[in-house]
């Protein structure tokens, strides 16, 4: 059965019992959680800043062992900059943009199983439909917290996208995301460490 596991600021884990694919492996502070250890099939990385990346060396790749990512990091995965299908799994790249750093190369990533989609947006709550379809959104995963989004703008995007469940992420304090819950009352606070199913396969 497919399950999340959320490790701290924008760090999760996806797994369904034949595939772990660990997103945004970094942290920022001790209390926001550690990235996880052990092995993964696929990293995916929103953008290469250090808090969301300094736990990359902590993780072993396991067949196919793919790294997603703006550039390639480490030599011990294999690159993909653009879509790739794993087992079961579709993930894509979806481009996104910084509001106060345009330069910064910065994507999403959409995780397609069957019927199924989970969007994990990184730093950012800004994203363009015109850009890709995303179809309908089951899990959205998303910041509200940081230089780049707010619980304010994670709301307006939650009315956007009007995914069927929501998880807050990136919040430098525990307010932020308390006061994104207000906002959007049907928001999930994610506990770290614990684990969220999300279907039945």
């Amino acid at each position: 059965m497919p399950s999340l596991t959320y490790h701290g600021y924008a760090c999760w884990s996806l797994e369904d019992g034949k595939t772990r694919i660990v997103l945004d492996p970094g942290g920022f502070w001790k209390s926001f959680g550690a990235p996880p250890e052990g092995s993964a099939n696929v990293v995916c990385l929103t953008h290469l800043d250090p808090d969301h990346v300094n736990g990359l060396p902590r993780l072993t790749p396991e067949p196919p062992g793919i790294l997603l990512a703006p550039r390639n990091l480490d030599s011990r995965w294999d690159y993909r900059a653009d879509s790739v299908k794993v087992a079961d799994w579709i993930i894509t790249p979806i481009p996104l943009s910084h509001r106060f750093r345009p330069w910064v190369p910065h994507r999403g990533y959409l995780f397609s199983k069957e019927n199924f989609r989970l969007l994990h947006l990184g730093d950012g709550n800004r994203i363009d439909r015109r850009d890709v379809e995303l179809g309908e959104i089951d899990v959205l995963l998303l910041t509200v917290g940081g230089f780049l989004a707010n619980p304010c703008s994670g709301a307006r995007l939650v009315r956007a996208l009007a995914p069927r469940r929501v998880f807050p992420m990136h919040n430098y304090f525990a307010w932020q995301a308390e006061c994104f819950a207000r906002l959007v009352p049907r928001a999930e606070i994610p506990v770290q460490g614990k684990r969220i199913l999300l279907f039945d396969s």
